[in-house]
């Protein structure tokens, strides 16, 4: 194996490294942006057992517009799929949860999706099915906004580490190659 073919070869290694690492990190900020809706909604959901949708959420609590804000978002959803009550709006009204999302939820208990209800607002989301009779649903959500910033910029420092090594790689071959050439003309004027 020539040292170009051993070069190309290192550089292949890299870039599917570098790939791996940016795609495991991303999934694990990904992830790690559902922790506080998960808390909320499973809270939530046991308490829906027992009271009314506006006994969680008056009718007069502050709003969120979870088209701007940072904050987490309570949506208190009843069987047929009708949000109800909501400490969260969009373009102020209460925004609607796909069917989708909710059908998966009721078959498996629980929901994590990232949610997009409207083009530039996309929400780390968690449905909980509510136990029991009253069978509806609790949908927490936070906006994305920081966990993608951040992946962002994991993403742009990992494209910055894996450049620097594609070049360490090239210049180490070129480098190689010239001594080699060298070598062999040394030997070459010896004879």
């Amino acid at each position: 194996m020539s040292l170009w073919h051993l070069g190309v070869a290192m550089m292949v290694v890299l870039t599917l490294s570098f790939g791996m690492l940016y795609v495991g990190i991303q999934q694990v900020l990904r992830q790690s942006a559902n922790d506080p809706q998960v808390e909320i909604a499973r809270d939530a959901a046991p308490l829906l057992v027992d009271h009314a949708p506006t006994d969680l959420i008056p009718v007069s609590s502050p709003t969120i517009d979870i088209g701007k804000s940072l904050s987490p978002f309570l949506i208190i959803v009843d069987p047929s799929g009708k949000s109800v009550a909501s400490t969260g709006r969009l373009d102020a009204s209460i925004p609607t949860i796909p069917s989708g999302a909710l059908d998966y939820a009721k078959t498996h208990g629980e929901n994590r999706l990232t949610w997009q209800p409207r083009s530039g607002v996309r929400i780390a989301s968690v449905i909980v099915s509510v136990p029991g009779d009253a069978k509806g649903f609790v949908v927490a959500g936070r906006s994305l906004e920081e966990s993608e910033a951040r992946t962002a910029m994991i993403g742009k420092l990992i494209a910055l580490g894996w450049l620097g090594c594609f070049v360490l790689i090239g210049v180490v071959c070129v480098l190689l190659t010239l001594m080699q050439a060298r070598k062999n003309r040394v030997s070459n004027n010896n004879l």
